[in-house]
């Protein structure tokens, strides 16, 4: 089987970078592979970490082949995945798509390759993705797919991803002109918002984001994504290192430790991997909930204090 590129990138985090390639190496597949780097040039703050970061990418590490983009400017996370995904489609129809953060299962890239692979010619398929909402009840071996999508590890076609970036929508804020159903679905239930946010902050300059803008196309052009109902990546960018994602494991996944091997025939929602992403969200938000008011729950007199200054202002 011929396998994707591999299409990595990376800016100032030189331990996240040598940890993700590290169990990239765990892939047989990664051996037989040529991978494509897209370093972020200096900032003038961050030049020490880039230059470690590019050690690392230097060593030998058993690729096929490997080529290193190291950009001539700070190009910023957005552009410099968007054009860096958008020169590969030049000379290649798939590609998979990693950044420093991710830590890969040993069977990450077998999954990516037969998915992308098997779902080539459906049009209705736009995106592989290597992590998957956590599952409570569901084939541990088996993949779905969901209107939802994920940058963490991910992989797409080229005649998809020209869609996006012809007809550039990493500009557009669509959502506004959604009806209430349509922004009901693409939010998933209110429980997916922060897709929005990040939206309306990239189009004010608060914020360099891409991923949001890619999952607003595959939506509005009915889109699906196929997950594995147990995830290949785990991603260790919630350890605060990086630009958009804050100290915390909300996202948490373990870490699949075998092989994705049931797929799909049908090209539709799957009610169940749906049904068991909802209680993901659920739990993701209860979580969210403690974090915000953690030293309110800290200890029993932070609670009671917490609750009597509740009762003062509302009777106040």
């Amino acid at each position: 089987m011929e396998l994707s590129p591999i299409v990595i990138f990376g800016f100032n985090r030189p331990i996240h970078m040598n940890r993700m390639l590290s169990s990239l190496m765990k892939n047989k597949e990664a051996f037989n592979s040529s991978v494509i780097f897209y370093i972020d040039g200096y900032d003038g703050k961050n030049d020490a970490k880039i230059n470690e970061t590019l050690d690392i990418i230097n060593k030998d590490w058993g690729f096929q082949t490997k080529e290193i983009n190291f950009r001539s400017r700070n190009y910023g996370c957005k552009f410099n995945i968007i054009e860096g995904v958008s020169e590969v489609f030049k000379t290649h129809d798939t590609a998979v798509i990693l950044e420093d953060d991710l830590i890969l299962s040993e069977y990450f890239l077998e999954f990516m390759n037969n998915s992308l692979k098997k779902y080539k010619e459906i049009k209705k398929v736009w995106s592989i993705s290597g992590w998957g909402h956590p599952q409570l009840i569901n084939r541990k071996n088996g993949a779905s797919f969901s209107t939802l999508t994920s940058p963490w590890g991910w992989g797409t076609w080229k005649d998809k991803w020209e869609i996006f970036y012809t007809g550039k929508y990493y500009e557009k804020n669509l959502i506004p002109n959604f009806n209430s159903s349509e922004r009901n679905e693409f939010l998933f239930y209110g429980f997916a918002n922060y897709w929005e946010e990040a939206i309306k902050k990239d189009s004010v300059n608060e914020n360099s984001v891409w991923d949001a803008y890619w999952y607003q196309t595959i939506f509005i052009n009915k889109g699906l994504t196929l997950f594995p109902n147990m995830s290949h990546v785990q991603n260790e960018g919630f350890d605060g290192s990086g630009l958009h994602c804050k100290d915390n494991d909300l996202f948490y996944t373990k870490l699949n430790s075998k092989s994705t091997s049931i797929f799909p025939t049908r090209i539709k929602i799957a009610a169940l991997y749906k049904f068991n992403t909802v209680l993901f969200f659920i739990n993701y938000r209860r979580k969210q909930y403690f974090e915000y008011h953690r030293e309110k729950f800290s200890s029993p007199r932070n609670f009671v204090n917490f609750f009597v200054n509740k009762l003062r202002s509302f009777y106040s």
